[in-house]
This record gives structure tokens, sequence and C-alpha cells, in this order.
């Protein structure tokens, strides 16, 4: 059979009369294309070095060829290339075909470890490592961390340090490291007096408690030598609100005005602060 093939039929009688009428055969051509349903765009799992086969993804259907041949470019076991253009083809018996096309990307392997860090020296911070997805974390230098091996160790150098994390997935892909510095800055020498005399002399006449006005939240309680607390106070500014060798708390014996000799502090802030005495004594002259 051909297609616009000319079909002739014959009838011819006892005596050997015949008769014929001709007329031309034609099918109905199938121009409809399959239809594809397409998957949306594929990630590989880092490490995936060739093409996987995608044409089991692909649903395929059409108006007269139940089995379409179904291909696909590049071939499945073909190198992959990052954000490289994948084209399913479906191709029915009456050659009509139509396509699919997707992009296919690698899984990202990365880390960050976090922002830059300040301390003083003696204090320590945590270091908080991230990244995209699961695998293991070691961090170079050692010195001053608590431990290499997780992605958030507590650091306590005594000197500026730039610390290097490195991370390798569970599939053993390795990311590119990433840097963080933590800064320390040297404790300040103490430069609180511990001692005042308050004779009119212009001269220590309160006790000044050095930077302890940066720290508004705090309480000051002076005490004598028995324990009895003297002197109280919240707010310490080194202006207004100081011990000036005054009690402000009730004495058994005696007036305000306390005698010289060595009292106690102790001295409490809320949140950190870079005072190296909390607690000491100090001495009163007159």
């Amino acid at each position: 059979y051909t297609p616009g093939m000319t079909i002739t039929l014959i009838a011819t009688d006892a005596n050997g009369n015949s008769k014929d009428c001709s007329f031309v055969v034609n099918e109905n051509a199938d121009t409809e294309a399959p239809v594809i349903t397409c998957p949306s765009d594929q990630e590989l799992m880092c490490g995936t070095a060739t093409i996987p086969d995608y044409t089991r993804l692909i649903t395929v259907t059409d108006n007269q060829d139940t089995s379409p041949v179904i291909t696909q470019s590049p071939i499945a076991g073909t190198p992959v290339v990052d954000g490289m253009l994948i084209t399913i083809t479906a191709t029915d018996s009456s050659t009509n075909s139509s396509n699919c096309v997707f992009v296919i990307n690698q899984e990202e392997v990365s880390v960050q470890a976090g922002e830059d860090k300040e301390i003083m020296a003696g204090q320590e911070v945590e270091l908080v490592a991230t990244s995209s997805i699961n695998g293991t974390f070691v961090w170079r230098p050692s010195t001053g961390l608590s431990d290499v091996t997780i992605a958030n160790p507590i650091a306590n150098p005594t000197e500026t340090t730039t610390y290097t994390v490195f991370f390798t997935s569970d599939q053993g892909c390795v990311a590119e490291e990433d840097v963080v510095t933590v800064y320390v800055e040297s404790q300040q020498k103490d430069q609180t007096r511990y001692g005042l005399s308050p004779d009119g002399d212009g001269i220590n006449e309160y006790w000044e408690i050095y930077d302890i006005e940066n720290y508004p939240n705090n309480k000051v309680s002076i005490y004598n030598r028995w324990g009895d607390i003297v002197f109280e106070i919240e707010g310490y500014n080194n202006t207004s609100r100081v011990f000036r060798g005054i009690a402000n708390r009730k004495r058994n014996l005696g007036g305000d005005k306390l005698p010289e000799g060595t009292y106690f502090f102790d001295i409490k802030i809320e949140g950190s602060h870079n005072l190296r005495k909390q607690t000491g004594f100090l001495i009163l002259k007159r």
C-alpha cells in the first residue's frame, strides 16, 4: 500500500463484456506531534560526574502512536557541566516530534565562617560556621580553639588571630574555605585609684572608679571592716553620684562622716564591661 495509489475495479459478463471504474485511495495523514510532560530544572548531588537518564521522568502521549520513541541529548553518561541544557525528544511513527528542555545544576557546596569578632584579652567568643549541606568542619590554626572539628568552637586567643574553616560534604565534595578574624584588644592598665582623701584640698576628694560612667546600670556598695554596709548607690557616675567618705546608710555609732581606715567594696554591673576589679578594698584618709 502506498498513499495516493489508484484502485481499478473491472466487471465482466458471460459474453466477455466488461466495465471498469477507478478511484484513488488516500489515508488521513497524522500531523499531530506527541505531547510531553517535561520535568522541572534538576539539581544533581555534589560529586555526580555524568548525566543521568532523564527519559524515565518523561510522560508522553500521542493521538495514534502508543509507543513514541524518546531520546535524550546529551545522552546519559555524558560528563556533567553545571548549567547545561537537557533536551528530551519524542517522535511518533509519523515522524512528528516535540521537545522539552530543562537545565541541570550541581548542588552547591559552600561554607561561611561568620562575622569577625572583637574580644578583650582573657575573654572568649563562639565562632559560628555554616554550610549549605551536611558535612564535616576543620579549623586552622588550632591555637585558642576548644575543638577544631565542630562548626561552633569557643575561641579565646591571646592575640588577634585569623581562623580558616574547611568543609567537606558527606559526599566528599570540598567547599572553598572561608576565614574569620578574632581581634583581641589588650586589657588596659587598671587606672582606678583604690583610695580617697576628702580633706578639702581638691585632690582625691571622692573615689573615682575609672570608666564606670560607661556602664550606668551599676550598683556600688561599700562595707566597713565588720562587714556593715555604710554606703550604697546605683548609677555611680564619677560626678554627682560618688563616695566621698560619707555614709548614706544608718550607722549604729557616730555621724555620717566615716573615719579613715580600710573599707571594702563590691561593684555589680549588668552586662559585659572592662572593669578590672569588682571587689576589693580601698583606703580612706583624712
